[in-house]
């Protein structure tokens, strides 16, 4: 996949890794305080973060669900009830919608791009070695294709004025790997390579890295907005058995929102001091699509096939640019 021009982002970061941009980067401890403003409540922000390895229907019916839910009786008791600055009793809002705007977060990079690397100058690779190898090429690829990914979330979501693609993940990266290489994670889980993760951007997001003079996330935090986090119910198994990096840090500094599945609701969160109330949606539209699958259209060329995984401006997209052709996914 292409990855020759940066797309413009909504965020900081989004021309070119020049020394002369980075120089402005400094880092912030403030604190992303809740400053009520009178008769209205702070803006709540849902953020989705996945490959997008593309953009799938399934994906876009998340992002549907996240903009469709309100203010109903359910979640304001659950929110009121913890005392939260979300809520103004005076304001009659029932039928607005919860989430003020949803940010869509495509991954940029991962570990085992850095950690399995060395596997390809091996020679007389051993099976074990082979599968490393398979590894490293997908991962190497989702790294390499991440250009395409923001403009084919840009395209899915184009008449959602709520949607926010955003390339945080990216200037994440680049932040730490040209100031502060240490402060990329070293947990067992990086295997000691470069691993910028999920609370890392939280924290980022709310002022412990930000960009100097840059007003998109001093603006937030000025005025108390509140984030909240989306988790389907895989990650939010693993994150409630505490895999994550920090343990259950993520929970005190956002909401995290799940949906039932099947009928299954996700299991409680462990509590701890300063945890922010979770937001369960009402209902999510379950749909049977997969990136993996959609990958495989493309290269097949099934353009009708590729149009029941993803949206039609996507499954377009892809087909105009000769998006995971089989030559252009062996060159990445």
């Amino acid at each position: 996949m292409s990855n020759t021009q940066k797309p413009k982002g909504e965020g900081p970061g989004r021309t070119c890794h020049s020394a002369q941009r980075l120089a402005t980067i400094t880092r912030h401890t403030t604190s992303a305080a809740n400053v009520s403003r009178p008769n209205k409540r702070p803006k709540l922000i849902a953020m989705f973060g996945a490959s997008l390895n593309p953009v799938t229907l399934a994906h876009v019916a998340i992002v549907q669900a996240l903009l469709d839910e309100k203010w109903n009786a359910h979640v304001r008791e659950n929110l009121c009830g913890a005392g939260n600055s979300l809520c103004d009793p005076e304001a009659p809002d029932n039928d607005a919608p919860l989430f003020d705007e949803v940010w869509v977060l495509p991954v940029y990079s991962h570990p085992d791009v850095e950690k399995y690397k060395h596997i390809q100058h091996i020679n007389n690779r051993t099976p074990e070695q082979d599968e490393l190898l398979d590894i490293y090429r997908k991962k190497k690829e989702l790294h390499d294709s991440f250009n395409d990914r923001v403009r084919l979330c840009q395209v899915a979501f184009a008449d959602h004025p709520r949607v926010k693609v955003k390339t945080y993940e990216r200037d994440l990266w680049e932040f730490f790997d040209t100031f502060e290489p240490e402060r990329f994670d070293q947990s067992p889980r990086s295997h000691g390579e470069k691993y910028a993760g999920t609370l890392h951007l939280i924290r980022w997001i709310l002022g412990a890295e930000s960009y100097e003079g840059d007003s998109t996330f001093k603006a937030h935090q000025a005025a108390g907005t509140e984030f909240a986090w989306f988790m389907g119910q895989d990650t939010w198994a693993s994150y409630v058995k505490g895999h994550w990096m920090g343990k259950f840090e993520l929970q005190t500094r956002v909401h995290l929102v799940n949906a039932p599945r099947d009928g299954r609701k996700c299991g409680p969160l462990v509590p701890v001091p300063g945890t922010k109330p979770p937001i369960a949606l009402d209902h999510l539209d379950v749909i049977p699509t997969s990136s993996t699958e959609a990958r495989k259209c493309a290269q097949e060329h099934d353009g009708q096939a590729l149009r029941k995984q993803v949206p039609e401006m996507v499954a377009d997209y892809i087909e105009k640019h000769n998006l995971y052709s089989a030559a252009r996914t062996h060159e990445a």
